[in-house]
């Protein structure tokens, strides 16, 4: 081996231990005596080098929330990720007036006087049913924009509008039969197959005998009746 070979040899070598050695000096090794304290006021480092202490960590760092602490708030919060609100039947949402749909559950009891309480609640599931059925075309008309059309939302409003509008037919065909059924126990049924009533002298046949003429006619008008002297002088003769 010639000595500029020992040469390149030996530098490759020195290379190799200095980035040995800088690279143990980015390594930091916590000391194990004297643990990071927790802070009493504000976030602790989401690095701790002990594990045991990550529940107090994350205790403390929840305290210091700056969530929503209101009910109204929190009521404000929960409807963040609400779209529509057809899919969990969400009565009431952003853009929607409370009275109107107070109205519309008034004007449907009104109409159907329910009798007990199953009556009652077949009319308020007409109402919310009828109310998510409205808001699912509104909704529809927003997919059509000057872009073009959102055939996605478009679907998936028509599905909504198809469910609650099935389910507005179902109670009110629930609440048809219901009450149906109540008036017809109420005043009672009374069968129209009724038997007529007989005659004090019997049953009279509707078919008048007539004898037939010389040419075979039979009349088809009833004759008249005659009177008792009538009837002895034609059997005498």
């Amino acid at each position: 081996m010639t000595n500029r070979e020992l040469r390149t040899r030996r530098r490759a070598e020195e290379r190799k231990v200095r980035k040995l050695e800088r690279k143990l000096e980015t390594i930091s090794v916590p000391s194990q005596a004297d643990p990071e304290p927790v802070p009493e006021i504000g976030f602790v480092s989401q690095k701790p080098p002990c594990d045991a202490r990550r529940a107090e960590i994350n205790r403390r760092n929840a305290q210091n929330s700056t969530g929503p602490r209101t009910s109204e708030g929190k009521r404000a919060s929960s409807g963040n990720a609400t779209k529509h609100g057809l899919a969990d039947g969400q009565l009431i949402v952003a853009g929607e007036d409370a009275a109107a749909f107070e109205a519309l559950q008034s004007a449907l009891l009104g109409e159907h006087s329910p009798a007990n309480t199953t009556e009652e609640l077949l009319v308020i599931e007409m109402a919310q049913s009828h109310w998510l059925t409205q808001r699912a075309i509104r909704l529809q008309n927003g997919c059509f924009t000057p872009d073009g059309v959102d055939a996605k939302g478009l679907a998936l409003f028509l599905r909504y509008q198809t469910t609650h509008q099935r389910a507005f037919h179902k109670a009110l065909s629930a609440l048809l039969a219901l009450q149906k059924a109540r008036r017809k126990t109420e005043v009672g049924f009374v069968s129209q197959n009724q038997p007529r009533a007989a005659s004090r002298t019997g049953f009279v046949s509707q078919n008048w005998p007539s004898e037939p003429d010389r040419d075979g006619f039979v009349s088809q008008n009833r004759p008249e009746p005659h009177s008792p002297e009538v009837a002895s002088a034609l059997q005498a003769a």
